[in-house]
């Protein structure tokens, strides 16, 4: 082969090994890591204790660094202490069509299930995340997804395979950093088994790894971490693993914090969204949520929560607001990642928004 052919190949294929490479580092920003910690009540939320009607021996704080730390210097919705409503989007007061509303920004109506059939299908809506890729022409790998529910990979993408998305007991190897989460496949492989297929949930530590790691090797412009183990402890009336869940959370948090804090101009540039998918019940029903709970309790179970911290968010605490739902939040994303809001959406989350 002639010597000039060979300069031009090896040209070419830098060439493009640059533009692979410049795809993994790109910190332009803005960036947003959005957490949802499923069926977590605002009651235990901003009491930050344990109801003492549900643990008799235990009264310490359930998540003392975000208060003290992360609240003051966001914006919280849906303090009840200040006779503030925020609320799910949908008319059923369970998980998958909350997730659908935050994704695709539209009040869910005809979806009335978590499972898969045909009135609650994958996303139809092009979501929030999918426009960072198909408008801003962010990489695919700078968009991603971490969930311990197998269903949440249908909420956040119309088309699959449009992000990067590891859901439920899938194990997941990052073709840019190979044996970067071998470790943690392995750990699930222990604890689950080598072909958990029929699994749809994985224990919450193995979803924060994941992300965790994601996030240091990859900066992404979007990051979403779903957590689940709140909502099955509630769910089998395991209040004490629900105060430790919480706990656990609040633990998280902080190391992301600190892990952003050591990331320089992108640490710098990244904002963090917090909420939950509903409620739950009053009295004996504390332990289920959605239509076939008593009047009061379901109508308890559509209240919810937001938090919102990052260079781009006041240092307000707790706020008076409009009454908002889950379909505020993708327009509030939108806007904290430089995404015009487009005609069907719901108005942003204002209070939180410094422009």
């Amino acid at each position: 082969m002639p010597l000039k052919q060979i300069v031009f190949l090896f040209a070419v294929g830098f060439f493009y090994l640059g533009l692979s490479y410049a795809e993994i580092v790109d910190t332009s920003g803005p960036n947003v890591i959005y957490i949802t910690i499923d069926g977590v009540r605002y009651e235990d939320f901003f009491s930050n204790r344990p109801d003492p009607r549900l643990s008799k021996n235990d009264s310490a704080q359930l998540m003392p660094y975000f208060w003290s730390e992360l609240a003051p210097k966001g914006v919280l919705f849906g303090d009840v202490r200040l006779n503030q409503r925020m609320e799910i989007s949908n008319t059923t007061g369970i998980s998958y069509p909350a997730y659908l509303s935050m994704f695709n920004g539209l009040f869910t109506k005809t979806c009335e299930s978590n499972d898969y059939v045909s009135s609650c299908p994958r996303n139809t809506v092009e979501t929030f995340p999918e426009r960072l890729v198909n408008e801003k022409s962010i990489a695919k790998r700078s968009v991603a997804v971490f969930s311990s529910w197998k269903r949440i990979e249908d909420a956040v993408e119309s088309v699959q395979g449009k992000i990067t998305v590891n859901a439920g007991a899938v194990e997941f190897v990052d073709p840019f950093f190979p044996d970067a989460h071998s470790e943690v496949n392995q750990n699930q492989r222990d604890r689950l088994g080598s072909n958990p297929s029929d699994i749809s949930e994985r224990p919450d530590d193995i979803t924060f790894k994941h992300g965790l790691i994601y996030l240091k090797n990859h900066q992404p412009r979007f990051m979403y971490l779903y957590f689940t183990d709140s909502d099955t402890h509630a769910h089998q009336g395991r209040y004490d693993l629900v105060v430790k869940d919480l706990r656990t959370y609040d633990k998280w948090l902080k190391i992301i914090i600190d892990m952003l804090g050591k990331m320089g101009t992108y640490g710098e540039q990244t904002s963090i969204v917090l909420t939950t998918d509903h409620g739950r019940g009053i009295g004996a029903e504390w332990i289920h949520h959605g239509r076939g709970l008593q009047a009061a309790s379901f109508e308890n179970s559509k209240r919810v929560w937001g938090f919102v911290y990052g260079p781009n968010t006041p240092a307000l605490g707790s706020v008076i607001h409009p009454l908002y739902g889950h379909i505020n939040l993708r327009p509030t994303m939108e806007k904290l990642l430089g995404l015009e809001l487009l005609p069907f959406e719901a108005p942003p989350m204002k209070e939180c928004l410094l422009f």
